[in-house]
């Protein structure tokens, strides 16, 4: 996971806050992906299926509706996979989780 361009979203006392991803890690024992963040000077490991994410860098195109000869643009106001840190497909739901491989 890339994890420089994601910024984690937690709401303290009902206000969003954003906390830039510090650094990431599979978690093997409780079988989660989990990204470092600061909170008030203290480092705090947070799972990436428990926080709201947001990728701030770059755009691209939705693989799956490219293949289908679509142009469908991904950018910051798209949902953050927690699996691969990739946009989803705000048209199919796609992400780089269920790309296929290329054949070598």
């Amino acid at each position: 996971m890339k994890y420089n361009v994601l910024y984690v979203i937690l709401s303290l006392k009902g206000v969003p806050e954003v906390f830039p991803a510090e650094d990431y890690r599979f978690n093997e024992q409780n079988g989660v992906h989990e990204l470092l963040i600061t909170v008030f000077g203290q480092k705090l490991w947070v799972d990436t299926r428990s926080v709201m994410l947001k990728k701030i860098a770059g755009a691209s195109f939705c693989w799956q509706e490219y293949e289908q000869g679509k142009y469908v643009e991904l950018n910051q106001s798209n949902a953050v996979c927690p699996e691969c840190g990739w946009w989803r497909c705000h048209v199919c739901d796609s992400c780089r989780c269920n790309k296929p491989k290329k054949a070598d």
